[in-house]
């Protein structure tokens, strides 16, 4: 017997695996690109390292509405029984994010033991493996006897340092993780509004001051977060501080490549707004107009990325500046078109609704 469940990898997030696993879910179904188009987002810190959520690591509560996230109990599945719970649980239409040793399931035992999480969301009786999408997106075959021998000395680990445990699920995921999908109800009208107001946080630029106060705890210093376009400005500034310096890609004290390839992510989930609400409020051609040119001007973002990752390769110490000035065009030309945007929008939304 053959199972698979849906999974949307060429629309995912490739830029951070815990999120890319959820994307590849949520984006397998048209609720589900819908609620990610409005709900989500990427932000930076204050020595702009990049992340998906709205200031925070968005936790598992947080896709609550959009998927139904449970843990299994590790105590209860041995692994002799895993095969079976895993093919039983994709036979009821449950994903299962695990917990896995990569040296193992990837026939890499040189390289020693390396936790992560994988999401399996079929398998195959006949040739005895499951299938697991890869930030490459490509789908990966992985065979039964290694998922066991794998989930055997994951289980060990954890079942002797619970605490282990307890630090992995409080940002990723549960050691056993079972996620279906939601029906999410959302009327036309709602979605609009949802839209519209995901374009205004963009807009907004946003700087906060995260500051811990605790009476037990010492004082520490201030964690600065900036979110919408307020990342363009932060990490034009921390560029020019490194070109000054002399820095190159490769010295940076961020990974610029994977920031800036969230960036990218972030501005083409975004760009669904304004897809979506210039498919339902368009009449005279100007919102699809400004749409074709936001898609058009957040190519010098991916050009950015492209030059960064090149220089990675070859360590060229002169490409910070191209990359710089992709930012600093960007800064402007994003802030105005989705001005107009919002603008256009919220009239052709005022002439429909006061007609009815």
């Amino acid at each position: 017997m053959k199972n698979i469940l849906d999974i949307n990898i060429e629309d995912s997030f490739v830029s951070e695996c815990w999120t890319f696993y959820k994307s590849c879910i949520i984006g397998s179904y048209s609720d589900g690109r819908k609620w990610m188009s409005t709900h989500m987002e990427v932000y930076l810190d204050g020595g702009c390292g990049s992340f998906w959520g709205n200031g925070v690591y968005y936790p598992l509560d947080y896709y609550d509405d959009i998927l139904k996230i449970a843990p299994a109990d590790i105590n209860k599945i041995t692994p002799q029984k895993l095969v079976s719970y895993l093919k039983h649980k994709i036979d009821s239409n449950t994903y299962i994010v695990i917990d896995c040793d990569y040296s193992i399931i990837f026939n890499d035992k040189e390289s020693g033991a390396q936790l992560h999480e994988i999401l399996i969301f079929g398998y195959d009786d006949e040739d005895k493996v499951f299938f697991c999408p890869a930030l490459g997106r490509n789908v990966i075959k992985i065979p039964f006897a290694w998922m066991e021998a794998s989930y055997d000395e994951i289980r060990n680990i954890y079942l002797n340092d619970p605490k282990h445990r307890y630090n992995r699920r409080t940002e990723y995921f549960f050691p056993i993780t079972e996620i279906k999908k939601r029906k999410l109800s959302m009327s036309k009208d709602e979605f609009l509004f949802s839209c519209s107001r995901r374009i205004r946080e963009e807009l907004k630029a946003e700087k906060s001051t995260i500051e811990r106060i605790d009476p037990e705890q010492p004082r520490g210093d201030p964690r600065y977060v900036f979110r919408g376009l307020s990342i363009l400005s932060n990490l034009n500034e921390f560029l020019f501080t490194h070109i000054k310096n002399g820095d190159s890609v490769n010295t940076l004290p961020i990974d610029l490549t994977l920031t800036l390839l969230k960036i990218y992510e972030h501005r083409i989930n975004l760009s669904s707004c304004l897809k979506y609400i210039s498919e339902m409020l368009d009449s005279n051609g100007k919102l699809k107009y400004l749409y074709a040119k936001y898609m058009s001007e957040i190519q010098s973002i991916q050009r950015a990325y492209l030059i960064s990752y090149k220089s990675t390769l070859d360590n060229s110490p002169d490409k910070l500046p191209k990359i710089k000035d992709a930012i600093s065009k960007n800064m402007f030309t994003e802030r105005r078109l989705l001005s107009d945007f919002l603008a256009e929008s919220e009239r052709r939304t005022e002439a429909i609704y006061s007609n009815i």
